[in-house]
């Protein structure tokens, strides 16, 4: 029969654009921003990393969005408490003033985090999770 033999061609090119759609609800984006030592200020190329996560995340809108914020172990003659949140703070006002929802954003502040072996620029950043993992990254 001609209908069997056309459902029977059709139907693996079903399957694989309906898999193909799946991926499009489970699409995930991790952005990294960085900053200098005991500092919350934002540079130029942190700031266009925000807004390519503000755009990822404005064009997939069904996904959460997870800011994480770092801080390296403090120095005698630095205060670093709170710089987690304060840098976490700064993104999400950025990603906020490009459009993006409050609401949508959750925020977790680490706090001051030992690296062990990992260089101290690790421990200075934030991290822009959009996607899936963002909100198990944020409990």
């Amino acid at each position: 029969m001609v209908g069997d033999d056309m459902r029977a061609r059709l139907m693996p090119i079903l399957l694989l654009t309906a898999m193909g759609g799946c991926s499009l609800f489970s699409s995930q984006q991790k952005f990294t921003v960085y900053f200098e030592p005991y500092s919350a200020k934002l540079g130029l190329q942190s700031l266009e990393t925000i807004q390519a996560a503000g755009r990822y995340a404005q064009d997939h809108p069904w996904l959460p969005v997870a800011v994480i914020g770092y801080a390296a172990p403090p120095d005698r003659e630095h205060d670093a408490d709170n710089l987690s949140a304060q840098r976490a703070d700064v993104v999400k006002e950025v990603l906020v003033g490009d459009g993006l929802g409050a609401t949508r954003i959750v925020i977790k502040a680490n706090g001051v985090t030992d690296p062990g072996r990992a260089p101290g620029l690790e421990m200075r950043r934030v991290d822009i999770e959009v996607g899936q993992e963002a909100t198990i990254a944020a409990r």
